[in-house]
């Protein structure tokens, strides 16, 4: 494929230095007499700010020049612009002291400046940056400012698209031909990470063999656009996005969003069809890393996807065999730190559990314990990795067990029956949220049930208080999903908030039929208050198909103030065309959400979704567990230094090998693995097993 890239720069130059304050200004025209513009504010000359107005060689004023400019770079070639810096004497001749200024940039990011006043645009993003030239003036220092506005293109050719002609033929686009090209991914509103994996752009399959789309998305700064060539069959009217495009879209305009416009050139006539309409969607500022751990349900097995590559992995390929010869790991849950996942095994009903941070591709895959039947049915560590919580069966009572031996921990307080899916709060461990009073129907799954909230009273021992009913799944029967099932509640990463899933029943099937029950999640504050339907996140007022929530363990910081939560969901709704999607087909996908942590109290604190990139859009993905990434934290026992979020493994203080943080010249970046803050660089802070740094 071949890329163009085209950069404009303007300036706008600001004089400045230190003194006595009189005024603002824009330039020394607009001060009094005897003073100077210096940072926007009028300075009394002769005070040693700028030299004794009473010498007429000093120095009283700089300036960058050109004070506009604009450089295109084609595919990739350098992009540069010189600066001068002229320096005004109080007699008004001027000298050129480009060379002994001192030039600098407030970020490196979009380009960096050169001793010579010669910026280089690095090419990989557009926006705005500051530009400084000081100049030393005896013992005063002398200032000038420009802004940079950077402007990045790029184009893209698929296969069988002739770059120096291709261009050339797309003229004025005909609007409102009824085979224009409809977008139908990503959704319009789409919010996404900054750092996800580029999406799949797709739209309703339209034209024929030799018919050429051209896909743009833009921002103010940046424009990626794509060439296409429709070659029959299998052409999948989508394009997925180059990955060194998407980052100059995403690293672009961090507030601004991005527009997405497909038209195409019939072959046959050689007219343009203008596209049906627009999408827009934006890119949150804030980042997201560690695993999706899901069920593949065509597979039976345990699979996870790195967020940011999209890549996919088989997580658990085969345990030791029940002695049904069952080998499936289903109902899993995954640690909090990333470390742990525990599933049951097929045929038994053995609780199993995995260490993540070692290889699992042995036949059997290790376990750390020896298979235990253990009475859960779905369960969630508590905030050490070191206990589950869970249920015995759909609707029994509530078990906590050793995630070591699988063996029933001791517990006053619990529940004795009529509960389903227990979430342990994050943080103290204070809380479990759980679905209460369940009904089942013959079948066993549950269709009736309420929100309950329990307190942790004790540690040792181990003790629960009394349950408090947050919400009753009979109050939403006339909601459009209908029903009178609450299931599902989970955690927010701050404790702060839970998300919990109703409808006619808490699984999106029914045994032995082709009955698909609705679905639709809400938000509710842990004391009750503040029920929300996530309508945008359900897709619309009457959307109804989304099940089983689950938090990623990051909250992002956004623009304005805004903290976002990211909800991961799966849901049956159309991803995309029938060709390169889902559409039609009422598969099971995983969909991404994220939710305003700082929403008025009673709107909708939802954006519209996003489908996690990795999938296979041949079968049904369901539960997904978002956690950290798998290593061990800093004073984990360790065997290896890969095994370690530092990366680090050394002797420890009793002389065995523990995860420590790693040396100073070599701490961890953005990004990267860590097991606490100490393992980041300047800036960063350790999140989810991962060095997060401020939003840019």
């Amino acid at each position: 494929m071949h890329r163009f890239l085209s950069i404009s720069i303007a300036l706008v130059a600001i004089a400045g230095c230190n003194g006595t304050m009189s005024g603002t200004c824009s330039s020394s025209g607009e001060c009094r007499a005897g003073e100077s513009c210096v940072d926007g504010v009028c300075r009394v000359r002769g005070d040693g700010a700028v030299g004794d107005a009473s010498d007429p060689r000093a120095l009283a004023s700089v300036r960058v020049e050109p004070a506009t400019a604009t450089i295109t770079s084609i595919d990739d070639a350098p992009a540069t612009q010189s600066f001068r810096l002229i320096a005004t004497r109080n007699d008004g001749t001027e000298h050129d002291a480009t060379a002994t200024a001192y030039w600098s940039t407030g970020s490196m990011r979009l380009g960096a400046i050169a001793s010579t006043g010669t910026f280089t645009a690095s090419g990989v993003a557009g926006g705005v940056v500051t530009v400084n030239a000081r100049l030393a003036s005896g013992s005063d220092v002398l200032s000038a400012n420009a802004t940079l506005e950077i402007v990045v293109e790029r184009s893209v050719f698929g296969e069988g698209v002739d770059p120096a002609t291709t261009p050339g033929r797309f003229g004025a686009p005909v609007a409102g031909d009824p085979s224009a090209a409809t977008i139908v991914y990503p959704l319009e509103g789409a919010v996404m990470p900054q750092n996800v994996a580029p999406p799949d752009v797709q739209w309703q399959p339209v034209g024929a063999a030799g018919d050429v789309f051209r896909v743009r998305l833009t921002k103010p700064h940046a424009t990626i656009i794509a060439y296409l060539a429709h070659a029959g069959d299998a052409f999948r009217h989508a394009w997925l996005v180059d990955r060194d495009a998407w980052r100059a879209i995403a690293e672009s305009d961090a507030d601004d969003d991005v527009r997405i416009e497909i038209d195409r050139l019939e072959s046959a006539t050689s007219r343009v069809v203008a596209g049906a309409a627009p999408r827009s969607m934006r890119l949150a500022r804030g980042s997201l890393f560690g695993r999706v751990y899901f069920w593949d349900l065509s597979a039976g097995r345990t699979e996870s996807i790195d967020p940011v590559s999209a890549a996919r992995a088989v997580v658990v390929p085969a345990p030791a065999p029940a002695p049904s010869g069952g080998r499936c790991i289903a109902c899993h849950t995954v640690s909090r730190d990333g470390r742990w996942l525990w599933g049951v095994r097929e045929g038994d009903n053995a609780g199993m559990q995995f260490d993540l941070t070692t290889p699992l591709g042995a036949d059997p895959a290790p376990t750390r314990n020896s298979p235990v039947a253990a009475p859960i049915t779905m369960g969630t560590y508590d905030p050490t990795g070191t206990m589950l919580i869970g249920s015995a069966g759909w609707s029994g009572p509530m078990v906590i067990v050793d995630a070591s031996t699988g063996t029933s921990v001791g517990a006053a307080g619990l529940p004795g029956a009529g509960t389903s899916f227990p979430s342990w709060s994050p943080g103290e461990g204070d809380r479990i949220a759980f679905m209460g009073e369940v009904a089942v129907a013959p079948d066993s799954h549950p269709i009736d049930g309420d929100v309950y909230v329990m307190p942790r009273t004790s540690t040792a021992p181990l003790a629960f208080g009394a349950p408090t009913k947050i919400h009753e799944g009979s109050t939403l029967a006339g909601a459009p999903e209908g029903g009178t099932a609450d299931s599902h509640p989970v955690w927010s990463p701050d404790a702060q908030v839970l998300v919990f899933q109703h409808g006619p029943r808490t699984f999106s099937f029914v045994p032995g039929t082709h009955d698909v029950p609705a679905g639709a999640l809400y938000r509710i504050a842990p004391d009750g208050t503040n029920l929300v339907r996530l309508d945008t996140l359900n897709g619309g007022p009457t959307g109804a198909s989304s099940y089983f929530p689950t938090f990623a363990p990051y909250v992002t910081d956004e623009r304005e103030g805004a903290r976002y939560y990211w909800v991961a969901f799966y849901s049956r709704r159309d991803y995309g065309n029938t060709i390169a999607g889902t559409q039609g087909r009422g598969l099971r996908q995983l969909w991404v959400a994220a939710i305003d942590a700082t929403a008025p109290a009673g709107s909708d604190p939802s954006l519209v979704p996003y489908w996690l990139p990795g999938q296979s859009t041949g079968v049904h993905n369901i539960a997904a567990y978002w956690a950290p990434e798998p290593c061990r934290v800093t004073g984990s026992s360790c065997a290896t230094s890969a095994e370690c979020c530092s990366e680090t493994c050394e002797e420890g203080p009793d002389g065995a090998p523990v995860c420590v943080p790693p040396p100073e010249t070599e701490c961890r970046r953005g990004g990267m693995t860590c097991g606490s803050d100490e393992d980041c660089c300047d800036g960063a802070t350790c999140i989810g097993n991962v060095c997060i740094e401020p939003p840019v």
